[in-house]
C-alpha cells in the first residue's frame, strides 16, 4: 500500500508551474506522430520551446490547466516527459 501512496503522491505534486521536458522517447515520438491527439499537441508543443509549465503548456495548447496537468501524468508514466526544476 505504501507503494501506491507513494506514487500517487509523486503525481499529485504537480502543480500549475511545474516544468516538465521532453525524454529522448518523447522526442522521437513527438517527431513520430502523424495523427494530432491531446498528447501529440503536448508534446508538438514540448518539442517547438522545450522545457514548459503545465500552466504555459495549458495555455498554449488551449486546455484547460486541469487538462494538460492530466495529459503530462500520462506522458510521465509512458516515459515521454520528465519533471525539471
Amino acid at each position: 500500500m505504501k507503494f501506491i501512496s507513494d506514487l500517487k503522491d509523486s503525481y499529485d505534486s504537480y502543480r500549475d508551474s511545474q516544468a516538465v521536458a521532453l525524454t529522448q522517447q518523447g522526442k522521437q515520438k513527438a517527431e513520430s506522430f502523424t495523427v494530432e491527439s491531446p498528447r501529440y499537441e503536448i508534446l508538438a508543443a514540448l518539442l517547438e520551446n522545450g522545457t514548459m509549465s503545465i500552466a504555459e503548456l495549458a495555455k498554449d495548447t488551449n486546455f484547460s490547466v486541469s487538462k494538460a496537468r492530466d495529459i503530462c501524468r500520462s506522458l510521465l508514466k509512458s516515459g515521454y516527459i520528465k519533471k525539471v526544476s
